[in-house]
């Protein structure tokens, strides 16, 4: 009697092809090719936590995109050494044309083997950042945006949908 009973189909013609196969494939999932995007940040917009506030309302609203960039150099300065202002967010509200708002992404990782990323970026409001320009009840407006990443490569600019604010 065998010590290792389970051992025994190894004998069987075909278990070395089976297992060679088997190899491969495992082989073959281990060298999954990294993504490719091209070297200009492309943006789309994912959601927003409300698209109804009350301007004079204390919860923040959360606007979340997705991107992608081909060489991974989205954003600027490491926050854990030193502040950085670089501007590399430029928003644009609907009622305003011609008059940019400016935001700060840190630096993603660079210590990274793989170059090309996409994620998520959530910008934080807090609600009062709505003000009302309207004396009705209610305004509307979307914000138009686009970002830049480190090599000065503008991404495409996208629009939210219309945000209705209700006015104090």
């Amino acid at each position: 009697m065998p010590i290792l009973p389970s051992l025994r189909f190894l004998r069987l013609p075909g278990a070395f092809l089976l297992c060679a196969a088997a190899s491969f494939m495992l082989l073959q999932q281990g060298c999954v090719s990294p993504p490719e995007y091209p070297v200009e940040p492309y943006i789309e917009f994912v959601s927003m936590s409300s698209l109804l506030i009350d301007e004079d309302g204390t919860d923040p609203v959360i606007l979340r995109i997705s991107f992608t960039d081909g060489d991974g150099d989205i954003g600027h300065g490491d926050p854990q050494i030193e502040a950085d202002t670089t501007r590399n967010v430029f928003l644009e509200d609907s009622r305003v044309p011609g008059f940019p708002i400016y935001y700060h992404i840190d630096a993603v990782d660079e210590g990274r083997s793989v170059k090309a990323i996409s994620g998520f970026i959530d910008l934080r409001f807090n609600s009062g950042f709505f003000g009302c320009l309207s004396l009705e009840a209610q305004d509307t407006l979307s914000l138009s945006m686009y970002i830049v990443d480190r090599a000065g490569n503008r991404s495409n600019t996208i629009r939210t949908p219309t945000i209705t604010l209700n006015c104090r």
